[in-house]
C-alpha cells in the first residue's frame, strides 16, 4: 500500500489561521476578564469589563469549533468528543455568574453565596446531566458527533442564562407566579430531552427506520390526526386550542408534527421515488405528478388542521420546509418558486380579505409595529438598547418585553449581550446548519441523508422565521427560538432531532 502524504502546510495554512484567531480571541478574553477581577478587587465598576470577555470567550468558542468542522479527519489531530460540550457548559456557567453580579448590582438579589448557589442550581444540574449523557453516548453508542451536541449545549445554556435572569427578575418583584420558576421548569424539561436524545441516538437504528418508512403515509394522517384531536378537546387559550393538557402537563402538539413530516418526507422520497434523488435520466424518471401529486396531498393534511387551528406560524414552517425539502430530494426549481408565490400570493389575499384575522394583525403590525405591535415595539426598543456590546448580563430591562422568556427571547439575549451577542446566537445556528448539510452529503443511504437534511432544514427555518419577525424584517411567526426559548415541547422535540443527527454521524457516513 502506498504510504499516506502528511498534509503541507500550505494544506494546513486556513486552519491554522482559524486555530489561531480563537487562540487569541481566548487569550484577550482573559485578559480582559482579569482586568475586570482587578477592578473588582480595587472596588471599582467591574461589570462592563467581565462582560466583553465572555463576549470574546464566546466567539473563540463559535470559531475554534467552526474550525474543527471545516478540517478533515486526516490531518486534524484527536480531540476529545466531550470537549466542545464541556466548554459550552463552562460559558453556561460563566453566564450564571454574571448574571448574578449584575442583579447583585442592581439589588435585585442579595451579593450572597447562598443567592448564587440559588441561581446556579439549574445550570449546575443541567451541565452534569449533559456530561452524564455524553458519557452515555460514548461508551454505549460510539459518540463520534462532538459539535452538533456542543453548539446545542451552548444555545440551551444561554437560553437558561436568560431565564435564570428573568425569572430571579420577577421573583424580586413579587410575582411569585409561573415566571419566577422558568429556569427550573426549563431544566426539568431539558432533562427529559437529554433522556429523549440519548434514547433516539440509541436505539433509532437504520433497520427501525427502514420499517418505519415502509409506514410513512401514516405519519401526515397522525399528524393531521394529532392537530385535530387538540383542536376537539384541548383547552382554548386567545381564541385557539394549541396544546393538549396531561396531567399537569401541557404539550403543544405542533411541535411533534415538526418531527412527523420530517420523518414523512426522508421515507417519502427514499423508498417511494428512489430514482428521484439518485439523478437518473429524465426519460427513466417517473412524471411529476406522480411524484408531487402525493407529495403535496400529504402536505395538505397538516396544513388543513393547522389552518383549523388558525395557527399561522408552523403552518409557513411547515410549507415552508416541504417545499424546500422538494428542491433538495427533486432538484426541481420552477415548482418550489411556484409554491412560494402561491404562498405570498394567499398571504396578500388573506391579509386584504381579513382572512383569517390572525394573519391580517400580523401583517399590520409588521407594517406599522409602532402603531399595531406593543411587543414588537418594545422588542425592537429593547434590540437597540443593546448597541454593539450590550447592556450587560442582569443589567438590562428584558423583563420589560412581553414574552421575554419565549418569542422574543432573542431580543433579550441582544440586549443584554449587544449586537456581538445576538450575532454569536445566529453564528451557532449556522454551524448547527453547516454541520446538518455536512453529515447529509456524507451518507450514502438516501434515508439518512434526506432525513439529516430535513431537521437540518426544519430547525434551520425555524430560527430563520423567529429572528426575522424579532427584528422586524418579516412578520412575527409566534414560534419559539429552538433550544434557546422557554417551550418544553419544542425542546424535547429539538432534542430528539439532534438525537437524530448524532445517530446518523455515527451511521451514515460513507466509507
Amino acid at each position: 500500500m502506498p504510504e499516506a502524504r502528511s498534509p503541507s502546510l500550505a494544506g494546513q495554512l486556513p486552519r491554522l489561521m482559524v486555530m489561531g484567531l480563537a487562540l487569541g480571541l481566548a487569550l484577550a478574553g482573559v485578559w480582559v476578564a482579569l482586568g475586570g477581577v482587578a477592578g473588582l478587587a480595587a472596588g471599582r465598576a467591574y461589570l462592563t469589563s467581565l462582560n466583553q470577555a465572555y463576549l470574546v470567550m464566546l466567539w473563540a468558542f463559535i470559531i475554534r469549533v467552526a474550525a474543527s468542522l471545516h478540517s478533515r479527519p486526516e490531518t486534524a489531530p484527536a480531540e476529545v468528543p466531550g470537549m466542545w460540550p464541556a466548554a459550552a457548559w463552562m460559558l453556561g456557567l460563566a453566564a450564571v455568574l454574571l448574571v448574578w453580579g449584575g442583579l447583585g448590582a442592581r439589588r435585585v438579589v442579595a451579593g450572597d453565596w447562598a443567592s448564587l448557589l440559588a441561581l446556579g442550581l439549574p445550570m449546575v444540574l443541567a451541565a452534569a446531566g449533559g456530561v452524564f449523557t455524553l458519557w452515555v453516548l460514548e461508551r454505549w453508542g460510539g459518540l463520534r458527533e462532538p459539535v452538533v451536541p456542543a453548539v446545542v449545549f451552548c444555545l440551551f445554556a444561554l437560553g437558561l442564562s436568560l431565564l435564570i435572569r428573568v425569572g430571579a427578575e420577577m421573583g424580586a418583584v413579587g410575582r411569585r407566579e409561573i415566571l419566577s420558576y422558568l429556569a427550573w421548569r426549563h431544566a426539568a424539561w431539558f432533562g427529559v430531552g437529554l433522556a429523549a436524545m440519548a434514547g433516539t441516538a440509541l436505539l433509532a437504528s437504520p433497520r427501525r427506520l427502514a420499517r418505519l418508512a415502509r409506514k410513512k403515509y401514516l405519519l401526515p394522517v397522525g399528524a393531521a390526526g394529532l392537530l385535530v384531536v387538540t383542536w376537539l378537546v384541548g383547552p382554548e387559550i386567545n381564541g385557539r386550542r394549541l396544546w393538549l393538557v396531561v396531567g399537569q402537563m401541557s404539550l403543544q402538539t405542533v411541535e411533534a408534527v415538526k418531527l412527523l413530516m420530517v420523518l414523512f418526507v426522508a421515507s417519502y422520497f427514499s423508498y417511494e421515488h428512489p430514482q428521484v434523488i439518485n439523478g437518473l435520466p429524465m426519460g427513466r424518471r417517473p412524471g411529476v405528478l406522480s411524484v408531487v401529486g402525493p407529495y403535496t396531498l400529504m402536505l395538505g393534511l397538516p396544513l388543513l388542521a393547522l389552518a383549523v387551528q388558525k395557527d399561522f406560524g408552523p403552518a409557513v414552517l411547515i410549507y415552508t420546509f416541504f417545499l424546500v425539502m422538494l428542491y433538495l430530494a427533486a432538484g426541481s426549481r420552477w415548482l418550489v418558486c411556484g409554491g412560494l408565490l402561491a404562498m405570498v400570493a394567499a398571504g396578500a389575499v388573506g391579509y386584504w380579505l381579513h382572512l383569517p384575522r390572525m394573519l391580517h394583525f400580523r401583517v399590520r403590525a409588521w407594517l406599522d409595529p409602532f402603531e399595531a405591535s406593543e411587543h414588537l415595539t418594545r422588542g425592537l426598543w429593547s434590540l437597540a438598547d443593546g448597541g454593539l456590546w450590550g447592556t450587560g448580563w442582569g443589567v438590562g430591562s428584558p423583563q420589560t418585553v412581553p414574552l421575554s422568556y419565549s418569542d422574543f427571547a432573542f431580543v433579550s439575549l441582544a440586549e443584554e449581550l449587544g449586537f456581538l451577542g445576538g450575532a454569536a446566537v445566529v453564528a451557532l445556528f449556522l454551524l448547527l446548519a453547516w454541520r446538518g448539510m455536512v453529515l447529509a452529503a456524507g451518507c450514502r443511504d438516501p434515508q439518512d441523508r434526506l432525513l439529516a437534511a430535513g431537521i437540518t432544514v426544519m430547525i434551520t427555518l425555524q430560527a430563520v422565521l423567529v429572528l426575522g419577525g424579532v427584528t422586524g424584517l418579516i412578520p412575527l411567526a409566534g414560534l419559539t427560538l429552538p433550544f434557546v426559548s422557554h417551550g418544553g415541547s419544542s425542546l424535547v422535540v429539538n432534542m430528539i432531532m439532534a438525537g437524530l443527527l448524532i445517530r446518523i454521524a455515527r451511521d451514515g457516513p460513507a466509507s
